[in-house]
C-alpha cells in the first residue's frame, strides 16, 4: 500500500474524522501523507472543529499506522480505499462513499458489473420464505451479484440462495469483520461460507461491534453498491426503508415485492410500490431491468411439491377460490398464500378476479 493511502487509513483511526471528514480532506490537501507530518500549527490551520484538531494531533503521536495495518492483515482482513483503481465506480458515485473499505474473500467480485441489493425484514414469514428462492435463483444464475447486510431474516436467506447455487454474494456489514465482532452472531457459519464463494465488506474496523448507530450508515453502501435494490418484506418505519430511500436518492432502481395489506412487514413494501416502485412478480421484471433474459436451466416447473401437486390437481378439474383451495388442501392461510403465489412464478396457474385456473 501506498503512503498516500497509509496516511488516509491512519486519519480515519482518528476520533471525530469520520468518512464526510476524511472525504474533505482529500479534497482540500490530496497530499495526506505531508499532512499526517505536518506541523501542528500547520494543522491547525485546517477547516475542522477545535475537538478534531485535538485529536489529530494527539493521535499522531499515538497511532503506529503500520503496525496496524499489519495487525490487521493477520487477521484476514484487507483493506480498499477510495484511491484504488478497483474501487467500485458505481459506489464512488454516491454522495458520501466511504473513503475506506475492509474485506474479506474475493475482491474480484467487485469486477461483476450488474448487482442487486436485497433488503428486507429480520421477521421473514413463510410467504418471503417460500417465494424468495424462486425469484432469485434465475437472477445469481444470470450472472447478477447479489448484495445484503447478513441480518437474519431476508437479508441471510437471500445470501444463503446464492451460496447454495455456488454463485457469489457480497455482505455489506455494521461491524467489524473480525470474527469476535461480526454482527451477527448466529449468521458467523454464513460470513464464512461467503468468505469462500463471495465477499464480506465493511467500512468499520476491526474490533467495531454492531451498534444501531451503524446500520443507516451501513445500508449507503448497499445500495450504493448495486443499480437497483429490491425490499422484500418491510413495516412502514424500517431500515429497509431507509435503504430504498437512499437508493432513490443515489439514482438507483427501487422494487418491491406486494403483500397483503393487512400484515404489518407488508405495509412498507406496498406503500413504495404505490409511491412508484417497481412491483416484482417475477423474475423477468428484475432482469429487464439489467436487459437480462431467465438463464436457461433446469426449468422451474420440473419439481412441485406435495401441496402444489395437489392445488394442480384441484384446478384441472374446475377453476376454484382460494377458500374452496384451503377447504381442499388443509393447511394454514399464510402457507396457501405463498404456494399459490409460488405456482403464479412457475407460470402454471393464473388468476383471474376472485378464481384461480391452470395456465395453459
Amino acid at each position: 500500500m501506498d503512503r498516500k493511502k497509509v496516511a488516509l487509513v491512519a486519519f480515519s483511526f482518528i476520533s471525530g474524522i469520520g468518512c464526510k471528514t476524511l472525504l474533505k480532506l482529500l479534497n482540500l490537501y490530496p497530499d495526506l501523507e505531508r499532512l499526517w507530518s505536518a506541523s501542528n500549527s500547520e494543522v491547525w490551520a485546517l477547516p475542522l472543529t477545535n475537538e478534531q484538531i485535538n485529536n489529530i494531533i494527539t493521535a499522531r503521536a499515538d497511532i503506529n499506522i503500520d503496525n496496524k495495518i499489519a495487525s490487521i492483515q493477520k487477521q484476514g482482513i484487507n483493506i480498499l480505499t477510495i484511491l484504488d483503481d478497483h474501487y467500485p465506480k458505481l459506489l464512488k458515485q454516491i454522495y458520501d462513499p466511504p473513503a475506506i473499505l475492509y474485506y474479506q474473500g474475493d475482491i474480484s467480485i467487485l469486477n461483476i458489473p450488474d448487482r442487486l441489493a436485497v433488503v428486507g425484514t429480520r421477521k421473514i414469514s413463510n410467504y418471503a420464505k417460500a417465494i424468495l428462492p424462486n425469484l432469485l435463483k434465475p437472477i445469481v444464475n444470470s450472472g447478477i451479484v447479489i448484495v445484503s447486510g447478513l441480518a437474519l431474516g431476508v437479508d441471510g436467506l437471500a445470501h444463503q440462495i446464492a451460496v447454495s447455487d455456488h454463485k457469489p454474494t457480497i455482505a455489506v456489514l455494521g461491524s467489524g469483520l473480525d470474527w469476535s465482532s461480526l454482527y451477527p452472531p448466529q449468521n458467523f457459519q454464513l460470513a464464512q461460507q461467503i468468505c469462500h464463494h463471495g465477499l464480506l465488506v465493511s467500512e468499520y474496523p476491526p474490533g467495531t461491534s454492531g451498534v444501531p448507530g451503524n446500520f443507516p450508515m451501513r445500508n449507503r453502501i448497499i445500495s450504493g453498491l448495486c443499480q437497483g435494490t429490491l425490499v422484500v418484506e418491510a413495516a412502514l418505519r424500517s431500515g429497509s426503508l431507509i435503504t430504498a430511500y437512499q437508493a432513490l436518492e443515489q439514482n438507483r432502481e427501487v422494487m418491491a415485492i406486494p403483500g397483503s395489506i393487512h400484515l404489518t412487514n407488508s405495509q412498507g413494501t406496498n406503500k413504495i410500490i404505490q409511491r412508484g416502485a417497481k412491483m416484482i412478480l417475477e423474475p423477468s421484471d428484475i432482469l429487464s431491468l439489467y436487459h437480462l433474459q431467465t438463464s436457461t436451466g433446469s426449468s422451474p416447473n420440473q419439481e412441485l411439491n406435495k401441496i402444489e401437486k395437489q392445488i394442480i390437481n384441484l384446478l384441472v378439474v374446475e377453476h376454484l377460490t382460494i377458500e374452496k383451495i384451503y377447504q381442499s388442501c388443509k393447511i394454514d392461510v399464510e402457507s396457501l398464500n405463498a404456494t399459490l403465489t409460488l405456482l403464479e412464478l412457475k407460470g402454471l396457474i393464473k388468476q383471474q378476479g376472485s378464481y384461480y385456473f391452470i395456465n395453459k
